[in-house]
């Protein structure tokens, strides 16, 4: 009877630790990291962090980290595309990514050479890896009541390079150059940046975005609680069992 139980015991073991072993990925470990965005100009020089402005719908820069925008991300490798950025500490409430929604006076979501149609930076619902403009689920849209598309998984990113580069996708699944330009210490995106000068004739300043890295976790660590609270039971029940397998038969 004692070795019933000792040997129901250890099944249990076996099964538990045979589970946990299958749900361990094949492949490297992803990375989850948590960033600030910086913008660059042309020479290289950074020009301030990206920042929420409690005014207006896109965000501005500012000379420091402190208050800057910080967002979260995962990788499998040291880079990817069509990634998602999370938002921690971000004004714009209610959507949960960072990524580009159409801008109020542009004339259709698509963007390109000699259009002046440009794009906010702002919190959106999540839309599909490689989908085309989406519309209703963005922070712009729902604090103006005007219905602007905006597309989430967005991001280009390497983190040994610590660039960030958005791609935005037209209606027609096309993929012009998205470029990134500050007017009046604001951050827009466009597909042409003499073209939205010449519609809104004031300062452009062309910039690229890059990161500066707070941390850099494993996603196995960021895991290992939940690993854990499987593992604890079967250990338990292999401690319980001890005393039975001393006893004779």
């Amino acid at each position: 009877m004692n070795h019933k139980r000792a040997f129901s015991g250890f099944s249990f073991l076996i099964v538990t630790l045979v589970a946990l072993d299958l749900a361990t990925p094949a492949s490297a470990t992803p990375v989850d990291y948590r960033a600030v965005i910086t913008a660059q100009n042309g020479a290289g020089a950074t020009l301030g962090y990206v920042a929420d402005d409690p005014a207006y719908w896109t965000p501005l820069l500012t000379p420091t980290s402190v208050g800057a925008l910080i967002v979260d991300f995962r990788l499998d490798g040291t880079s990817g595309s069509q990634i998602n950025l999370t938002p921690e500490n971000s004004l714009e409430a209610g959507y949960p990514y960072f990524g580009l929604v159409e801008g109020r006076d542009s004339t259709s979501p698509d963007i390109g050479p000699g259009s002046f149609n440009y794009l906010y930076l702002g919190n959106t619902d999540g839309t599909a890896p490689g989908s085309t403009p989406q519309l209703g689920g963005n922070y712009f849209s729902a604090a103006t009541g005007l219905n602007k598309a905006s597309e989430s998984a967005v991001w280009t990113i390497d983190v040994n390079a610590l660039t960030l580069d958005p791609v935005w996708i037209n209606s027609d699944s096309s993929t012009p150059t998205t470029f990134v330009f500050l007017q009046s210490n604001h951050v827009y995106g466009g597909g042409d940046p003499a073209a939205f000068f010449s519609h809104f004739p004031a300062p452009v300043t062309d910039v690229t975005l890059h990161l500066e890295i707070l941390s850099a976790t494993p996603a196995s660590v960021a895991d290992f609680s939940s690993t854990w609270t499987l593992l604890l039971p079967a250990l338990t029940a292999l401690f319980c069992l001890r005393p039975l397998l001393r006893q004779p038969a």
